[in-house]
């Protein structure tokens, strides 16, 4: 089908009328074989594209944020979609394999507000917790080389903390063997909302604790309002356990690096002994 169309201003290009030509065997002559009625057709498609699932916020530089699971409308297509992203993971992430879906699955798709193209995704698994919990825990994580450095994947991580944490039925979030960078991610938005409890901030500063142990009374309210993992809790501890330590007073800067080191050692033995205890013919500990 050949339209022509008069411009004479920006807007004829959508609400000009346009009319077709009386013959064109001039041009293209008697018989024309179209090959391209499919092509036509997939753009067309691709230009009433429409994310799967559900808005769930906005995001600086007219970037959004589409929360999908098997509730979701058109979930059928969305796994078409799915199947099509899923192979950036072998480019970009190391050991990456493809997932097997089934209803504990959760995707949060970063997209531009206007083209709907992809720039990032992570995947989250509700993994059953006794007696009638759930521990999620992220799998997959990728944000595209031309949009990295911009606070994508931290909107994305804060995306699942906004679904997540406020539900009952979660013990913690966990990560399935993070990289250095997303850990490093991990651990600054996970101290940030430590900073914004009334209830952990103030036990670091006061009793600047250099034992080698927390107590309970100091991890468990990050734990439980937080949903962090006792390992995550721990990291976010000794990491803000030294932001708030005074740089003047060196000697608390020694009991520091001496209480990292012997839990160090401790992790070392208890490990030391797992192993023996598993391995009959194992080396003795002495």
């Amino acid at each position: 089908l050949l339209n022509n169309l008069i411009v004479r201003e920006k807007s004829d290009l959508q609400e000009g009328e346009s009319f077709n030509p009386e013959m064109t065997h001039q041009i293209f002559g008697e018989r024309l074989e179209c090959d391209c009625r499919y092509d036509i057709i997939k753009e067309m498609k691709e230009l009433n594209f429409r994310p799967f699932g559900t808005l769930k916020s906005g995001h600086a530089h007219e970037f959004v944020i589409y929360h999908v699971d098997q509730s979701a409308d058109n979930f059928d297509e969305f796994i078409k979609y799915h199947e099509r992203m899923e192979p950036f993971l072998i480019y970009f992430i190391d050991g990456s394999s493809f997932i097997t879906l089934d209803e504990n699955w959760s995707f949060y798709i970063f997209s531009p507000e206007k083209r709907y193209g992809l720039v990032g995704f992570l995947t989250v698994y509700a993994f059953y917790a006794f007696p009638e919990h759930v521990r999620p825990r992220i799998s997959q994580a990728l944000i595209l080389p031309p949009f990295r450095g911009m606070g994508h994947a931290t909107r994305l991580l804060e995306a699942v903390y906004d679904d997540f944490v406020p539900l009952p039925k979660v013990v913690d979030i966990t990560v399935e063997e993070p990289s250095v960078e997303f850990q490093r991610l991990r651990d600054f938005l996970d101290c940030k909302r430590c900073l914004q409890l009334n209830e952990y901030t103030p036990s670091c500063p006061k009793r600047r604790r250099t034992s080698v142990v927390a107590s309970a009374v100091t991890l468990n309210p990050a734990s439980e309002k937080l949903k962090l993992c006792r390992k995550q809790a721990y990291r976010v501890y000794d990491i803000l356990r030294l932001f708030l330590l005074p740089r003047t007073n060196t000697e608390a800067e020694t009991k520091y690096k001496n209480a990292l080191r012997e839990r160090t050692k401790i992790i070392y033995r208890v490990s030391l002994l797992i192993h023996h205890h598993f391995t009959p013919n194992s080396v003795s500990l002495g």
